[in-house]
């Protein structure tokens, strides 16, 4: 979990410079990049006014989330979605009128709801509501699509779980010959993604570092690559870590049920940053880095080099460290999009540059 020195700094500078380091302010309810207010319109239980598409609406005023499936087994799956309550997910799944209800026991093809005026959650088989009109929406916060005549096409998972195999078989490489950030650039350049040259991956990163006023190589780094060439998932910063273990396993919880294999998870403090690729050993998530192996699921033996670690441990190790040096944590995930990466696709740049 250790980072090299390009990443030893300050990453995604915004919440720790400036006016909220100056102003001390708690990030640890941002969610997905929204900034530390929450929208006027959902403001901490007031009602949200936002329209929703024709059909989204059934006749008691509820909000049509959609239908628990494999593509979205959880209820956070579908809120998280929602191009108007979608940003506050978590303040709504959390809030007092739904943190205690039974979401483990949600049974696939449940059809769930949320109550505009109160923002709390139902699903029919507990309520006696019916089921939704098919809606379709094209806002996708983790499943970026193209449109079809048939729908949307998400093919997200697709490259997400060939990253896996890409950079798979890096493991056992030594530290010194690959680092985390590069991990990641290697694996995207064997799924034919051009890096460096004209109309690179590099390219683009270093030019969205200028059109933020920071150094060249602020943006060569996991949320940089998310920012560039994917879409985010997740994120949250945590300020004034008291209790590691248990803010760790808090994260765990609401971060789980987002996984997917191939997705992007970045960690970052003001002075270390590391990242790596989501995989799954088994029944057990893990996390594929290049660094020193910690809670390897491999060997006993700590290591430092590319290696699959036990992603809960990562998490865990995380919060400690930045408890231990009084640091506050920020956490990203994100996941592949196949029409971003397109744009670098070296094969499409080569045959252009042939022309």
């Amino acid at each position: 979990m250790r980072a090299h020195p390009i990443e030893a700094r300050v990453i995604q500078n915004e919440p720790f410079s400036g006016k909220h380091r100056m102003q001390g302010a708690d990030f640890s309810n941002v969610l997905r990049g929204q900034s530390d207010a929450l929208a006027p319109s959902c403001e901490r239980g007031a009602e949200v006014t936002g329209s929703v598409e024709s059909g989204s609406v059934i006749p008691d005023g509820a909000v049509v989330l959609g239908t628990i499936s494999p593509e979205n087994p959880t209820i956070s799956n579908l809120l998280i979605r929602h191009p108007v309550y979608g940003k506050n997910c978590w303040n709504i799944i959390h809030s007092e009128q739904n943190r205690g209800k039974p979401y483990t026991r949600v049974q696939s093809g449940a059809n769930v709801y949320l109550d505009p005026k109160t923002l709390e959650i139902r699903w029919n088989r507990q309520s006696g509501l019916p089921p939704p009109e098919p809606v379709h929406t094209t806002v996708k916060i983790d499943r970026p699509s193209r449109g079809t005549e048939s729908g949307p096409v998400d093919d997200t998972d697709s490259i997400s779980e060939k990253l896996v195999g890409a950079v798979k078989q890096y493991l056992g490489k030594p530290y010194e010959e690959i680092n985390c950030f590069e991990l990641l650039v290697e694996g995207l350049k064997d799924l034919g993604i051009r890096y460096r040259g004209i109309g690179g991956l590099a390219q683009r990163l270093v030019r969205m570092a200028a059109e933020k006023g920071l150094p060249e190589n602020a943006c060569l780094n996991g949320e940089g690559l998310i920012a560039a060439s994917g879409s985010q998932v997740y994120f949250r910063s945590i300020n004034g870590i008291r209790n590691s273990d248990a803010q760790a396993r808090k994260v765990i919880q609401e971060m789980e049920p987002l996984l997917k294999n191939g997705y992007i998870l970045s960690f970052s403090t003001p002075t270390r940053g590391h990242t790596g690729i989501v995989s799954r050993k088994d029944i057990d998530w893990t996390f594929i880095n290049s660094g020193r192996m910690d809670h390897s699921m491999e060997t006993d033996r700590a290591s430092k080099g590319v290696g699959e670690e036990s992603l809960h441990e990562e998490i865990r190790n995380w919060f400690r460290m930045a408890a231990r040096r009084g640091e506050p944590l920020q956490i990203t995930l994100g996941c592949l999009n196949e029409e971003k990466l397109a744009l670098h696709d070296d094969h499409r740049l080569s045959a252009a540059e042939t022309v």
